[in-house]
């Protein structure tokens, strides 16, 4: 593929354009800097309603802490669908509603996260979102050597999800205080337990199918 310019979407990315059904490649750059995302939705000023990252590939090249999708403000089917994410540092996906606009009703949709090579990243996390989360027909899966310390993680917020798929990871799905979850269809390989209900987590939990290859703990309640 012949190299273009840098791509505006970002200072430090060259963006690849393909004919796969994943759409174009951004890759960061040698000066991409430690603990950023790679794509922002919203700036934090407002709500940013049905906002999406689509058919793209993003690959943050082993970029320390790095992101690949965070919002502070995601409303309204905002997220990502039809996206591969490779080689961060810190987190896939991240939305935080306690800070910015807030976060509710997101949309993560046939997404697959596959992150560098360094121990304790985390796949999907969502942060203080009292309505619904979608998360469907998600991959999110580790090197055996560098496993994850969370693929997907709930804190204060709703997460429905329908076909997760995890691998190499000390939890596979994490809530905590007051976070609820409605999920079926989970499996995961690997994983050392697949859901895990701390014990400050007032929230509730509703499971349909899950299967636990490999592991410690299919549901681990404190």
């Amino acid at each position: 593929i012949r190299r273009p310019p840098r791509s505006t979407l970002f200072p430090y990315t060259t963006l690849f354009r393909s004919g796969t059904a994943r759409g174009s490649e951004i890759v960061a750059g040698a000066s991409f800097p430690a603990s950023t995302a790679m794509i922002r939705i919203g700036d934090g000023s407002a709500y940013a309603f049905s906002a999406g990252v689509r058919h793209l590939s993003l690959n943050l090249a082993q970029k320390t802490g790095s992101i690949g999708i965070y919002s502070t403000d995601a409303q309204e089917e905002s997220g990502a669908q039809d996206v591969v994410i490779t080689g961060y540092q810190g987190t896939c996906i991240s939305y935080d509603g306690s800070t910015g606009a807030g976060v509710s009703n997101t949309l993560i949709r046939d997404v697959e996260c596959l992150p560098g090579n360094v121990a304790g990243t985390t796949g999907i996390s969502i942060k203080t979102s009292s309505w619904k989360n979608t998360v469907d027909n998600v991959s999110i899966v580790a090197n055996a050597s560098y496993p994850m310390s969370k693929a997907i993680y709930a804190y204060d917020a709703m997460i429905v999800g329908r076909g997760i798929h995890m691998e190499n990871s000390t939890d596979g799905i994490y809530t905590e205080h007051y976070a609820v979850l409605d999920a079926s269809g989970v499996d995961g390989q690997g994983v050392t337990n697949l859901i895990h209900r701390t014990a400050n987590n007032a929230g509730w939990v509703r499971l349909g199918i899950l299967h636990r290859v490999t592991g410690t703990n299919t549901i681990l309640d404190e």
